[in-house]
């Protein structure tokens, strides 16, 4: 699936959503899937700020060195039998796994953990000219329930090379993003635990020495 929109002064940034077979597909279906994904890219124009998203069922591993500038130092885990398959088709289009290259935490960084070896998997691409700091939804039912909801509702703005006051289409842009998440994502509630689970005397035996004397010197002051 691809999507074109529109930026400022007659630029576009095209998305690319892809999800590939799974690591026990045979090889000639994987082969076909990166076949046809490389066509798709190859058919979007060079000017275009191209996004890859989705899920590829790889570990591109920390080899930086040798894959500079398709991946980061922030890589995880070694790589699988899908990872120099990917790691090709992002390597001429300079596509830049994002989440590579930022160090933050290893469960924002995967999308999803292998049911039997327990190994999580990363996923989206990006031009490195545009880089941006981004966070894997655990659950896809998630991901594909929000991005629906933002493209409905960002099916309403309208062209920004005709928008008259610019202020008020990105405050409209913030809202409808925010909405979006708001719904599909939810916030997270900060919970402090109490300091005693029920009343109890128990806690305070340890201050009540200290208690006692001030009560003390309360009563009968020098």
């Amino acid at each position: 699936m691809t999507w074109r929109i529109p930026l400022v002064k007659g630029r576009f940034a095209t998305l690319l959503s892809a999800y590939s077979p799974t690591l026990d597909a045979v090889n000639n279906i994987k082969d076909a899937f990166y076949e046809s994904l490389d066509a798709a890219r190859s058919k979007i124009p060079d000017s275009d700020k191209l996004i890859l998203m989705g899920n590829f069922n790889v570990r591109v591993g920390t080899d930086a060195k040798i894959w500079k500038p398709v991946i980061g130092s922030h890589g995880i885990r070694k790589t699988n039998s899908h990872s120099l398959r990917l790691l090709t088709l992002c390597y001429e289009p300079q596509l830049l796994i994002t989440n590579t290259i930022f160090q933050i935490k290893k469960k924002y960084i995967t999308s999803w953990m292998h049911p039997s070896y327990g190994s999580k998997h990363p996923h989206k691409k990006q031009k490195p000219s545009k880089r941006l700091i981004r966070k894997a939804l655990a659950s896809p039912d998630c991901i594909s329930h929000l991005r629906n909801t933002l493209a409905k509702q960002l099916a309403t703005l309208v062209d920004y090379n005709n928008v008259p006051n610019m202020e008020n289409e990105w405050a409209k842009l913030r809202s409808i993003i925010y909405d979006a998440a708001s719904e599909t994502v939810s916030f997270t509630q900060e919970r402090h635990q109490d300091w005693f689970d029920k009343p109890s005397t128990k806690p305070m035996l340890p201050f009540f020495p200290t208690l006692t004397l001030h009560r003390s010197l309360q009563s009968h002051p020098r």
